[in-house]
């Protein structure tokens, strides 16, 4: 009898089991499809922009973005997948860190996020790194079991701190090389991630690349030894690459992404970040599939893809546009909100801040942009100068030049429906960096001289910046005002005395030869040396002591701090900034002033020899011809041409022209004419 009741447990139990196994195996014949949700460089935007206008929980509220809307359609498109029988994964591209308060956290709560709606692999990205490699260490100590895959990263050296926390999460398992899963449909796939060399060239190592505990490893090496392990070791059917590497714009077929897929073929999908790109579609290099969804939060990527016997097969795919027609989750929300009340209680709170106070409004968006002279920078450039200005305090020794880069400046402050700036929208423009000496988080400022003659050069950054190819080396000025052309120096610069005074109405040409005091961020300043490299040695600046003119033995000594062991961050300074603002229309908030609404002509692309001739870029004639330019000439290829031959000749003639005013004044004749005629198309224009 005994045996007879153990025959039948042994059946009851096997024959389900047979059964369960026989109907995955079929469904795995049936529906070899597999659906990817994916996201890249969400950089801690858990909100919608701007953060003060958004409610998740009501539609229609004009912003965009935010987490809790991600999590809505992605809990949409998995129950639609699990009717049909088929598996989704959701992926990250890296960068998924810093950007907004949320990450004063260190990563508690991006993982916390991440892991609440289900991802199921990430790779690190740049700014993963910009809390040093201690910090990365620290970021992904929270991650709980949510696999990291930095195929590209390797150890160095593991007596540094840094290094040794780095390796301690390799040697756990904590950072894996790849990972192979089988899903429940049979299909057996491999991921990996890289980093790549343009994400590669912005970590931040505020000691050198020598003395920096990490390297990062040859992506195509790297790539390629992976992939052939996973195809011919593994067996897998699918190879995934989580690539924080990119792709160009506009032309998005080319970049470091469609290089590595045309350099290892075995990569199946490219799951891409790093460039915040838009692809509305993916891009096919190859049999190979690369998908990128913008960034911050404001895309979800769905790829559908199918394992045929002739390889994978693109099913379709769909770039959801996360914006105020998707109610946000309740439940994702609530975590988030929770985040928010630990930063409130814990960082902000002490400092006199909260995550939702208001610090001041505006009437007008505030944006960055690329080759132009743009709001945003300026008013980053000016709060660097006022507040490195509080700390010295010094009338007779004032700062007299204030830089910041694009690659710093990033987020937009939005006017939205409401004008109003919160805390929040204040810290995500200027929200990077970590001080390295205490790791205080946001990027110190720093203070020291360099002469006239290496301003100069500093200015010809500008005018290199598009045979740089890197909008990240825009440069946006206070204090300072000049006029270029492409590929040369300033023509001409002038120092402004007076904050208040962006245009130099009082003003005087800097002297090639005298020290003038200069305010960055450390991040800015540490990159000094990269310039002179991507220059070929064509720009050379070395900061100096302002009071001995001597080199610094180190930046670490050009830290502004506001009392020993609290150094001045750039974005506790810009929030100082907004906040002492007039309030203009009398409602108790300060309002950012209306000369902020656009460009101020701090840089003005110079017509040359014109505006040598007249004396100012402002001149009234020189601004027809400027606009007898943009709007007649460079709308013609004749026109292009001769616009092309006038900057690469011009400006060697304008040196000429300056040096003699009869020559100068002899110009300004000829010039009527032209000026006349200019001025009578653009009226028939």
């Amino acid at each position: 009898m005994q045996r007879s009741i153990r025959s039948a447990l042994i059946l009851g139990i096997l024959f389900p089991t047979i059964i369960l196994v026989f109907l995955v195996g079929t469904a795995a014949a049936q529906n070899p499809r597999l659906t990817l949700l994916h996201t890249n460089d969400m950089h801690s935007h858990f909100l919608g922009t701007p953060n003060a206008d958004y409610d998740p929980t009501v539609t229609g509220d004009g912003t965009t973005g935010g987490i809790a809307r991600i999590a809505t359609v992605a809990n949409q498109i998995r129950a639609e997948r699990d009717l049909e029988g088929t598996p989704v994964l959701l992926l990250d591209g890296g960068d998924f860190a810093m950007g907004s308060l949320f990450h004063l956290l260190e990563g508690e709560a991006e993982m916390g996020v991440m892991n609440h709606l289900g991802y199921d692999h990430i790779t690190l990205g740049n700014h993963e790194f910009d809390w040093l490699p201690e910090g990365a260490a620290s970021i992904v100590g929270f991650a709980a079991g949510l696999p990291v895959e930095a195929t590209n990263t390797e150890v160095t050296d593991v007596s540094d701190p840094g290094g040794a926390a780095v390796q301690a999460l390799i040697d756990s398992g904590a950072i894996l090389p790849y990972k192979v899963a089988t899903l429940f449909n049979g299909i057996k796939y491999g991921v990996f991630g890289i980093i790549g060399d343009g994400a590669v060239n912005v970590v931040f190592k505020p000691f050198g690349a020598e003395a920096y505990p990490l390297e990062f490893t040859d992506r195509f090496a790297a790539a390629s030894n992976t992939v052939n392990y996973l195809k011919n070791t593994e067996g897998v059917d699918l190879v995934i690459c989580l690539s924080h590497s990119g792709v160009d714009e506009p032309n998005v077929w080319e970049g470091e992404d469609p290089d590595l897929a045309a350099a290892v073929p075995g990569i199946d999908i490219i799951i891409s970040g790093h460039t915040h790109t838009d692809l509305a579609t993916p891009v096919m290099v190859g049999s190979t599939i690369i998908v990128q969804a913008k960034a911050y939060t404001k895309r979800l990527g769905e790829l559908n893809v199918e394992l045929t016997p002739g390889g994978l097969s693109l099913l379709s795919y769909n770039s959801h546009v996360i914006d105020d027609t998707i109610l946000g989750d309740a439940a994702t929300q609530a975590v988030v909100q929770g985040y928010k009340n630990d930063i409130d209680t814990n960082i902000l709170g002490p400092m006199g801040y909260s995550f939702d106070g208001q610090i001041a409004e505006t009437a007008f968006d505030l944006k960055k942009a690329y080759q132009v002279e743009h709001n945003l920078g300026n008013l980053a450039a000016d709060a660097i100068r006022w507040s490195v200005d509080q700390v010295i305090n010094d009338p007779s020794d004032k700062v007299d030049v204030a830089v910041e880069s694009n690659g710093v400046t990033r987020d937009a402050i939005l006017a939205g429906a409401t004008g109003r700036i919160n805390t929040s929208d204040a810290f995500r423009a200027v929200p990077l960096g970590v001080d390295p000496v205490n790791g205080a988080a946001g990027y110190p400022l720093v203070s020291f001289c360099l002469s006239g003659d290496e301003i100069y050069n500093a200015g010809w950054v500008n005018a290199l910046a598009a045979y740089l190819n890197d909008s990240d080396y825009w440069l946006s000025w206070s204090g300072i005002r000049f006029q270029y052309t492409d590929y040369l120096p300033p023509l001409s610069m002038w120092q402004c005395f007076d904050a208040d005074d962006p245009t130099c109405a009082v003003n005087v040409s800097v002297n090639r030869n005298a020290l003038y005091r200069i305010a960055v961020n450390y991040y800015v300043a540490t990159n000094i040396d990269s310039v002179k490299d991507l220059s070929y040695g064509l720009i050379v600046l070395e900061p100096k002591d302002c009071d001995t003119g001597l080199p610094l033995a180190s930046l670490a000594d050009a830290i502004v701090y506001e009392a020993p062991g609290d150094p001045l961050t750039q974005w506790e300074g810009f929030l100082d900034f907004l906040a002492q603002f007039p309030d203009t229309d009398s409602d108790g908030i300060p309002n950012i002033p209306a000369r902020y609404a656009g460009p101020e002509g701090r840089m003005v692309k110079a017509c040359v020899i014109a505006t040598v001739s007249y004396g100012s870029p402002f001149e009234k004639k020189v601004g027809i011809l400027r606009e007898f330019r943009d709007e007649i000439l460079l709308k013609s290829g004749a026109g292009r041409k001769f616009v092309e031959l006038y900057y690469e000749h011009g400006g060697f003639l304008a040196e000429a022209v300056a040096e003699h005013a009869w020559v100068r004044a002899l110009i300004r004749i000829l010039l009527l004419p032209l000026v006349g005629v200019a001025k009578l198309l653009l009226l028939l224009v």
